[in-house]
């Protein structure tokens, strides 16, 4: 069971404040940014994972929630620009 108290999907991810001030602002986020973002929404609305991760979802949660953290703050960098 792949434990979401502290993630994004449940609306307490780390850099959770900075990613709703964005979405307030209707901040255009990269392509890359809205990739990961897509990711990370397929994983946690509809179970989708890749085959490698298949019998391992607990890593695979911690490595889209780490790609999110660093793009939110990059994306945050961006827009405090």
């Amino acid at each position: 069971m792949i434990d979401t108290r502290y993630t994004y999907w449940n609306n307490e991810g780390e850099f959770q404040t900075e990613y709703d001030e964005m979405l307030a602002a209707n901040f255009e986020f990269t392509k890359t940014s809205q990739n990961i973002f897509h990711r990370y929404y397929r994983f946690y609305n509809d179970g989708d994972c890749p085959n490698a991760y298949k019998y391992h979802q607990c890593a695979y949660a911690a490595i889209l929630e780490e790609k999110v953290n660093d793009r939110i703050t990059k994306e945050w960098k961006r827009f405090n620009k």
